[in-house]
């Protein structure tokens, strides 16, 4: 297993000046603490973040990832604050 140390959010955006790289599955497996295999159930099932697919492989957009973390973030009682 590839072990991936994700960029820091702020640090991706000061680096590329707003221009977002395209992530690989082991790299937001790694950043949400999932098996990539759980990530890829969720892409077949519809349910993780969003991707798209550069040849055969799937690439994630940092920014849609942060989306799809924001939209999960509960609050206290358990309901989401996004």
């Amino acid at each position: 297993m590839i072990r991936v140390t994700p960029i820091p959010f702020s640090s991706l955006e000061e680096q590329l000046a707003g221009r977002l790289p395209l992530a690989t599955s082991p790299e937001v497996a790694a950043y949400l603490r999932v098996s990539e295999r759980t990530l890829e159930d969720w892409a077949y099932r519809g349910v993780g973040p969003e991707f798209s697919y550069v040849g055969q492989q799937r690439r994630y957009r940092w920014q849609d990832v942060e989306k799809y973390v924001a939209e999960r973030t509960r609050g206290r009682g358990g309901r989401v604050t996004a």
